[in-house]
């Protein structure tokens, strides 16, 4: 009988394997972590040179010694025929370009307080790159090489000689690409590879090329021929050829960010020149903002202190100067307005008579008046200033201004009387009559009495066409209108230098008005010239008292529109009788 020897159980013995195997792994561990315990893990380098397995103080000493060994390592570039050998330590670069402390501390974290990787394939690597900063020396070593070796762009230049434009060509140039030669200084000093050996080079475009120099002398030439003009506020300004070429700045345009990318064509004036030139403009166009004022004489009816709203404006002087870049840029030389902008007023002229906004102006000036003349157009612009209409009330001139002599304060001008031009009271006070019948005109109110000169006046010609003018002579001959309108009218008048302005302002209903260009239809030569004998006058002098003026007949209408409906629609008529020169001829001994 044959004796069965007795197995263990199958759980027995896989427990004593892994009993085993866990000895085994701990006793590895713990060989591990003693091996290692002042050491860096394996597997992790440094700036490309394996540390693992060395103290933080043999890291120090080895990456060092690497360092050094490639801060000593002559660095050969070229370029064309010329070489450049470079070695950094000969800069001082080591204390300045390396700290390893803090990387061999990181180095030191990982497989303690930093994750150490591990693939299934076994630990992973960790290559750790030391901060590094080239120093001012080195620095200026590269700048020095770079000027040596740069070849800039030449810019074209646009030249005015002898009245005409011309152009330069502009050249292509090569720069040292110095932001990446630290780049590669920097890796090889980080990771010993070697650098290549050709100089890295960028191309260097110019700011202002020849075509592009030739697009902006079309510009030129265009503004030869007829300067840009600049609008605002119904007046015009001139940047003429002159004024451009002091402020052309082709090659300081903001469009050429980068070398290495040609720019696109673009005509650029200086900025802060074309903002000064601007800024006189400005001076012109600027203006505070009014508030409205209005004080009511109810003993004479007239307004004693008024001033409408008038909005505030402001030259937007960036703005603008971006705009008239652009319009030289794309060649487009069409008027420009300028950025203006408008600041409203707080307050609303606000009153019981219903005098609320500008409904019509006249002007007419009278330059070449004797001293007395202007003194009384200013007088009677003051005697007619403040006057209320009333809503369906006449006005008449000669009752709002009454007598015209030296005892009311006129002096003696030049006037129309008995078919001459003589000395007499009141010369000038039609120089206000003809302005309030333009703005009565302008207004749309019915003119209800008028009467043009006898002959043509230049005065009235000066800034209108002829037949725009109206006489009175006191008590006879007088200007009438009535208002129609739904509130009273204010009459506004005053002299700027020798300038007359008359402004009505009322209540709007809604009337357009439409004044025709006048039409000469018939015209007469002036009588030849008179000269008579003056026994007041001394021997040998002349003096004339009157000027020809070719006679003409003129009408023009006015028609008055309210909501699409007629309200006025009439024709005026001025018959301009020709008019000779008459000279006195001193005959006194």
């Amino acid at each position: 009988m044959t004796k069965t020897s007795k197995k263990p159980p199958l759980y027995k013995s896989s427990l004593f394997y892994f009993s085993a195997a866990t000895t085994v792994l701990l006793v590895i561990i713990l060989f591990f972590e003693l091996t290692f315990l002042e050491k860096i893990y394996p597997f992790i380098s440094i700036d490309g040179v394996s540390v693992g397995g060395l103290t933080p103080s043999e890291t120090q000493t080895k990456v060092q010694a690497v360092l050094e060994q490639r801060l000593s390592t002559p660095l050969n570039f070229h370029y064309k025929q010329s070489s450049y050998t470079l070695v950094m330590k000969d800069y001082e670069t080591w204390v300045e370009l390396v700290n390893l402390s803090g990387t061999i501390s990181l180095a030191f974290e990982y497989g303690r307080s930093r994750f150490y990787p591990v693939s299934p394939h076994g630990f992973g690597q960790v290559a750790l790159i030391s901060p590094i900063s080239l120093n001012n020396r080195l620095i200026a070593r590269l700048e020095k090489m770079a000027q040596d070796i740069d070849e800039p762009a030449i810019d074209a230049q646009i030249k005015a000689e002898g009245g005409s434009i011309t152009v330069t060509p502009s050249q292509t140039g090569v720069l040292v690409d110095q932001a990446k030669l630290k780049e590669v200084l920097t890796t090889f000093l980080q990771t010993g590879v070697l650098p290549d050996q050709e100089l890295p080079l960028k191309t260097s475009y110019p700011q202002l090329t020849y075509a592009q120099g030739l697009e902006i002398k079309k510009t030129l030439d265009k503004l030869k021929e007829s300067p840009l003009q600049l609008k605002a506020l119904g007046q015009t300004y001139y940047l003429d050829l002159p004024t451009v070429l002091a402020m052309l700045d082709a090659t300081d345009r903001t469009d050429a960010s980068s070398v290495n990318t040609e720019p696109k064509p673009l005509m650029h004036l200086n900025e802060a020149k074309l903002a000064d030139f601007l800024g006189n403009i400005a001076q012109f166009i600027n203006r505070e903002v009014q508030e409205p004022l209005f004080s009511f004489d109810t003993t004479t009816k007239r307004v004693v202190e008024f001033s409408p709203p008038q909005e505030g404006k402001v030259l937007q002087i960036k703005d603008s100067v971006l705009l008239v870049n652009q319009a030289l840029s794309s060649g487009n030389l069409a008027p420009l307005q300028l950025d203006i902008q408008t600041i409203p007023t707080k307050n609303r002229l606000a009153n019981e008579l219903g005098i609320k906004e500008l409904i019509g102006s006249g002007v007419s000036k009278f330059a070449g008046s004797i001293p007395n003349r202007i003194f009384n157009v200013v007088l009677t612009a003051k005697k007619i200033n403040g006057v209320v209409i009333a809503s369906g009330e006449e006005f008449s001139f000669d009752k709002t201004v009454g007598d015209i002599t030296a005892a009311t304060g006129f002096k003696q001008a030049y006037v129309i009387k008995s078919g001459r031009t003589v000395l007499d009271d009141g010369g000038g006070v039609c120089q206000v009559s003809t302005t309030v019948f333009r703005a009565a005109l302008n207004s749309g109110v019915p003119i209800t009495a008028r009467t043009a000169h006898a002959y043509r006046v230049h005065y009235y010609e000066e800034d209108s066409p002829p037949g725009i003018d109206a006489t009175i002579f006191y008590p006879t001959v007088d200007l009438k209108f009535k208002n129609d309108t739904p509130g009273a009218i204010l009459i506004q008048a005053w002299t700027e230098g020798l300038t007359l302005y008359v402004n009505f302002y009322g209540t709007s209903d809604g009337r357009k008005t439409e004044v025709s260009t006048p039409i000469i239809l018939k015209q007469t030569p002036p009588p030849p010239d008179l000269r008579q004998d003056d026994p007041t006058l001394p021997k040998g002098v002349v003096k004339q008292v009157d000027w020809s003026a070719w006679g003409a007949n003129i009408t023009f209408t006015r028609k008055v529109t309210r909501d699409g409906q007629e309200l006025i629609n009439e024709k005026f008529y001025s018959n301009y009788k020709p008019w000779q020169a008459v000279y006195l001829v001193g005959t006194k001994e």
